[in-house]
Parts: C-alpha cells; structure tokens; sequence
C-alpha cells in the first residue's frame, strides 16, 4: 500500500514537472515572442527594399544578409514558438508595418541613410530587450534560444555601424 502511494506521489510529480516546463513560458515572455516576432518579419521586409532600393553596394549586400539571416532565424523562431505552444501573429504589428513604409516611401541616398539608422537602432534595442528576456526566462529552451540570438542581433547591430561609419569616412575624405 505504502509502495503504490509513494509510486502515484511519484508519477504525479513527475507529470507535475513535465507540465511546469511547458507552461514556465510567462505572460512577460509571450509579449516579448509577439515583438520578437514582428520584428524578424520587419527585419526581412526592410532587407527586400535594400536590396531593390539600395544605392550603395555595401547596403545591398546588408540587404541580402538581414534577408537570409533572418530568414533563418524567423524559421527557427516558429519551431520554437511551436514547441512552446506559443502562438504570435504571422504579421508585422503596426509599429513595424509604419516602418516599412517610411521606408519604403524613400529613394536614393536618403533610403540608404534612413536604412542603415533604423538597422542601428532597432539592433540596439533588440539587443537589449533581448538580453533582458534572456535574463528574466524561466524556459530552458527559451533562454537557450535567447543566448543564442543575442549575439547575432548584436553582430548585426556592428555591420549596420560599420556602414555608417564608412559613410562619415567616405563624406570627410571627399571635403
């Protein structure tokens, strides 16, 4: 008797700790994969117009990059989500989609100047909302994913300043 108790206590703890790790996904973390997500399919959108719209050859390869990266990494977003059981919108939120279209409204140099600023700021700040997910999750795989994709988003964060920072050279040489 004794024994069957202690192996019902038991399996019960143990579907009990299955189900924490599923559900460990907070109300904080679920907003955050919204942004997240929203942002990944901007960061796709806005790398098309640099690739269509882009002047300077170095945006247009950026273009390509923050297509094919974020890509990759929006499809790996959904597994996870999927594996969460979150579920995030398939769209950009309005925020992201005025973006695009400010963008998009653009041309010549001042798209390529606009670009590189909004790659600044928006990897800045994903940078650090991304690190302060990671420092806040309760999720294994969640923060796993997390860390992994703080230091992408930072790397990005670099090419876009590097950009920049070949315009400001390029404009002082040519003065």
């Amino acid at each position: 008797m004794k024994t069957s108790a202690i192996y019902v206590y038991l399996v019960c703890l143990s579907v009990l700790v299955v189900s924490c790790k599923k559900d460990d996904i907070s109300d904080q973390d679920r907003m955050f994969l919204n942004i997240a997500g929203s942002a990944g399919i901007m960061e796709v959108e806005m790398g098309k117009l640099a690739q269509q719209k882009g002047v300077r050859a170095d945006v247009k390869r950026y273009g390509d990059q923050m297509v094919d990266q974020h890509t990759k990494v929006n499809e790996e977003f959904r597994a996870l989500i999927k594996r969460l059981n979150v579920e995030v919108p398939e769209t950009m939120n309005e925020r992201n989609q005025q973006m695009v279209r400010e963008l998009a409204a653009l041309e010549g140099a001042a798209f390529d100047a606009k670009y590189i600023d909004t790659m600044i700021a928006d990897h800045q700040l994903a940078t650090e909302k991304f690190q302060e997910a990671h420092d806040i999750a309760k999720n294994k795989e969640y923060k796993d994913w997390l860390a992994r994709m703080i230091p992408v988003v930072d790397e990005h964060r670099k090419m876009a300043e590097d950009m920049k920072n070949d315009t400001t050279r390029t404009a002082s040489m040519n003065h």
